[in-house]
C-alpha cells in the first residue's frame, strides 16, 4: 500500500515514496522505502535484503548507512529499489527476537510479491546482503518470481565453519597467543556440534552449557550463554548449507566478495562459491572478489569491524558501481 507524498529527491533525479507490504508469514507487515529514478522508462527494480541482526531499511551500523548510499546510487544509475525495515524494528510488525532465517526469507518473498505488484518496472531482482545473501538464495529456490540477483558477502559455507574464522581473526587482532586461539576454536567446536546435534533447542542448550561449565564459568552464565547459540535463529542458521541453495540458483546471479571481510572472509568463501556455481547448469553467474573491501564494502585498511566507523564511506563508490554496470548489462 502506498502512502502519502514523496519523502526525497536528490536534485530529481529520484524520489522516494514510503509504501507498506505484507510479509508472507501472517501478522507481519513491513515498512519500506521505494526510490524510483525521475526520467527512466521501466527501470528494473531490486528488492534490498539485510544481514544479520535487528537492522532497519538503511542497514545502520555504527553510523553507517549502506543501503541509504546502494539505493541512491543505483537511483542515480536509472536503477529503482525497495528497502525495508526487518520484521519488530523501527516501522515494521513482528517479533525479530523469535524468528529465524526462513522467517526473514518469507519477509524477503513478500517484498519481492509486493514489488511483482507494482506497474513502470521491467524486472524484479533481489539484493542480499550477508545473511541477506542466503535469504535470496532461499527465495530464489522457492519462488521463480526474480529475474536476477546479487549476492554480498554472502557466505558460501555453513556458519559453525565460518564462526571458526571470524574468532581466529577477532583474537589475532587482540594479540591473543596462539594457544588461546587454539583452545577458544576447540571450546566452539564443541558447542556448534552440541547445538547441530540436537533437535530440540533446550536439549541443545543444557548439552552446550555443559562445556562450558567444564572450562570454568558458572552454571548460571554459562546457560545463558548457551542460549544464544541455541536461539531459534542460530539453532537454524547452524544447520543451513548455503551451498544448497547456491547449486539450484538458475537465474543470473551475480556473488561478490570483499578482499578484506573479516565477518565473511574470501579465501573461505569464494572457492566453495566458485565450485558450486562451476558444477551448475548456469553460464550467467559470475563471483568476483573486490580489492581492499571489507564486509560493507568499505574501501578498508584492516577490514576489522572496529575500523568501520573511522571509514568516511557509507559504501564504496566502486562497489556500487560493480553492482549498477552488472544490473544494466541484465537489461540488455
Amino acid at each position: 500500500m502506498l502512502t502519502n507524498g514523496l519523502i526525497a529527491a536528490d536534485d530529481k533525479v529520484f524520489v522516494s515514496q514510503e509504501v507498506e507490504f505484507d510479509s508472507v508469514s501472517p501478522g507481519v507487515k513491513l515498512a519500506a522505502t521505494l526510490l524510483k529514478p525521475v526520467n527512466v522508462t521501466k527501470p528494473p527494480l531490486y528488492v534490498l535484503v539485510t544481514g544479520s541482526g535487528p537492522q532497519d531499511r538503511d542497514e545502520q551500523l555504527l553510523g553507517k548507512k549502506p543501503f541509504k548510499a546502494l539505493a541512491e546510487y543505483l537511483g542515480r544509475r536509472g536503477i529503482a529499489t525497495l528497502r525495508y525495515d526487518d520484521r519488530g524494528v523501527a516501522s515494521s510488525t513482528g517479533d525479530f527476537s523469535a524468528a529465524s532465517t526462513f522467517d526473514f526469507s518469507k519477509d524477503a518473498l513478500g517484498a519481492v510479491k509486493y514489488a511483482r505488484t507494482l506497474n513502470g518496472f521491467s524486472s524484479v531482482g533481489m539484493i542480499g546482503h550477508s545473511e541477506g545473501g542466503i535469504v535470496t538464495s532461499i527465495v530464489a529456490n522457492e519462488c521463480q518470481c526474480i529475474d536476477h540477483a546479487i549476492l554480498l558477502g554472502s557466505p558460501a559455507i555453513r556458519y559453525g565453519e565460518l564462526v571458526l574464522d571470524q574468532i581466529t581473526s577477532i583474537m589475532q587482532a587482540q594479540g591473543a597467543a596462539p594457544a588461546q586461539i587454539e583452545t577458544a576454536l576447540t571450546i566452539q567446536k564443541q558447542l556448534v556440534a552440541k547445538a547441530v546435534e540436537h533437535d530440540d533447542p533446550l536439549v541443545a542448550q543444557k548439552e552446550a552449557a555443559k562445556i562450558l561449565e567444564g572450562v570454568g564459568i558458572p552454571a548460571s552464565a554459562a546457560m545463558a550463554k548457551a542460549g544464544e547459540l541455541t536461539s531459534n535463529w542460530m539453532h537454524t542458521f547452524l544447520r543451513i548449507d548455503p551451498a544448497e541453495y547456491l547449486k539450484n540458483i538458475n537465474i543470473p546471479f551475480l556473488m561478490l566478495y570483499g578482499e578484506l571481510d573479516m565477518q565473511v572472509s574470501d579465501e573461505l568463501n569464494f572457492d566453495v562459491a566458485q565450485k558450486v556455481t562451476d558444477a551448475v547448469n548456469n553460464d550467467q553467474v559470475a563471483v568476483r572478489v573486490l580489492p581492499k573491501m571489507n564486509h560493507l564494502f568499505q574501501t578498508a585498511v584492516t577490514g576489522q569491524i572496529s575500523e568501520y566507523a573511522t571509514l568516511p564511506e557509507d559504501m564504496s563508490e566502486d562497489a556500487m558501481a560493480v553492482m549498477a554496470e552488472w544490473i544494466i548489462k541484465q537489461k540488455q
